[in-house]
């Protein structure tokens, strides 16, 4: 599903396949240039700014140099571009400060780079006494997720980079709290959109699994794994290792799907390079699958028929998970072949944008109207209740450790609402054609 935060972007940010960098906007229409702190060591007379970048002033050569080169609308860089000029290896996970995994390959910039620096008179410095926990209001968060937005900050001496999650997000004002270990140039960064769809071989890097999703892309599901696999495999082989404790001969095995490509989408542009992992619920539409025989043997009663004539029914099913089931997918661009086995199913509608931006106006409306006696219950409510509010909040952020690296993935070739669609909740290690295969009955 296209996220919301896509469509109120600043009016000078394009996002493309490469993340299309800035020209230097009015620092007003990113972000306001008072900070409100709300922990660390701030001295009398200090205060906290966010300003224009000011790359002249930095310790460290390289950092400045690439912070230029992102704000200018006249270059284009993609996340792997940025890590790799700063020496960090793009293929492997990041950590964020509170130890959770990121993939920044599948991360976009949302706003340039702007400077956070403390103000002390005059004097301007990116010196602070430990960390700093600020709230920051920017305007590129506004009806976005917490747990689609990061703040990618750059050490500017040491150019250090940290992916510091939110700890608190208003989506209406678009206030994020964040904890700084450092000041200098930050920017906002949300994941990329990925999609599920028919399988387009002709965008595929890898010759390979152009030439073998060719002559799968029109099939219905039934096809045969060998047909998927077969090239893929070692000379002579007659079984593959699905995991480490499970080896199956894929002639046992059938398609239980079409074949479907995971891809990230930029605009009208599909891309299928991808560095490390994503957990993702991939959506793909009832019509493309063989429903009936994954239901049949997680469900033995389940009354078929009925779900047929209405498939609304499926939804209230429970997630469920088959031993006799494989995932393959080929990576577009290496050619390499993964095989998924921990896989979690489940049947949903998928999420309704329009219905999503109805609702938020209508409660929005509601809260209007009822503003008065909102404030006055503001004003009465304790320091305690406060302080219970905000441990909720950082509550919640520590519940929804596994959301930086989960997306939705939703099936853009979808042509029936009234369908629900199946749901294929794993691990995926790539982008690029897909099954599910299941036993052939014996």
């Amino acid at each position: 599903m296209k996220k919301k935060y896509l469509s109120i972007l600043l009016a000078a940010v394009t996002i493309t396949a490469a993340m299309s960098v800035y020209a230097a906007p009015s620092i007003s229409t990113i972000m306001p240039e008072a900070p409100r702190v709300v922990e660390g060591n701030i001295s009398a007379g200090q205060k906290v700014i966010v300003q224009n970048v000011n790359t002249a002033a930095y310790k460290n050569k390289t950092v400045a140099d690439l912070v230029d080169k992102v704000n200018d609308d006249s270059v284009q860089m993609t996340m792997e571009d940025i890590l790799t000029a700063l020496g960090i290896n793009a293929d492997e996970q990041q950590e964020t400060p509170d130890g959770r995994d990121v993939n920044p390959s599948l991360y976009e910039l949302l706003t340039p780079f702007v400077d956070v620096a403390i103000q002390e008179g005059d004097n301007v410095t990116y010196e602070s006494d430990g960390a700093i926990k600020v709230t920051l209001n920017i305007e590129a968060a506004k009806g976005a997720k917490m747990e689609d937005l990061l703040l990618m900050q750059i050490d500017q001496e040491t150019g250090k980079v940290s992916f510091i999650p939110a700890e608190e997000l208003d989506p209406e004002t678009g206030d994020m709290t964040v904890t700084l270990s450092s000041l200098g140039p930050v920017a906002l960064i949300g994941k990329v959109r990925v999609v599920s769809k028919k399988a387009t071989p002709e965008l595929y890097s890898n010759e390979k699994v152009a030439e073998v999703a060719d002559q799968l892309k029109d099939e219905e599901a039934g096809f045969a794994m060998t047909d998927f696999v077969k090239d893929f495999m070692e000379t002579d082989a007659t079984e593959i290792k699905v995991s480490d404790d499970k080896t199956i001969n894929p002639d046992d095995y059938e398609s239980v799907t079409e074949l479907m490509d995971l891809a990230i989408k930029a605009g009208d542009t599909y891309s299928y390079k991808m560095n490390g992992y994503l957990n993702a619920e991939v959506n793909c539409e009832i019509s493309k699958v063989n429903w009936q025989k994954m239901v049949a043997a997680a469900y033995p009663d389940f009354d078929t028929a009925a779900a047929e004539t209405d498939p609304s029914l499926l939804v209230n099913l429970a997630p469920f998970t088959l031993d006799d089931v494989v995932v393959a997918q080929a990576d577009a661009v290496t050619g390499e072949m993964y095989y998924l086995t921990d896989v979690e199913f489940s049947f949903a509608y998928p999420e309704d944008e329009e219905t999503e931006t109805e609702v938020a106006e209508t409660e929005v409306a509601t809260e209007a109207e009822t503003e008065t006696e909102v404030a006055t219950e503001a004003e009465t409510e304790t320091e305690a209740a406060e302080s219970e509010t905000e441990t909720e909040a950082l509550e919640s952020s520590e519940d929804n450790k596994e959301e930086l690296m989960t997306w939705d993935v939703q099936d853009e070739d979808k042509k029936d609402e009234k369908q629900p669609n199946l749901v294929i909740k794993g691990k995926f290690t790539g982008m690029g054609p897909l099954a599910v295969f299941m036993k052939k009955a014996q």
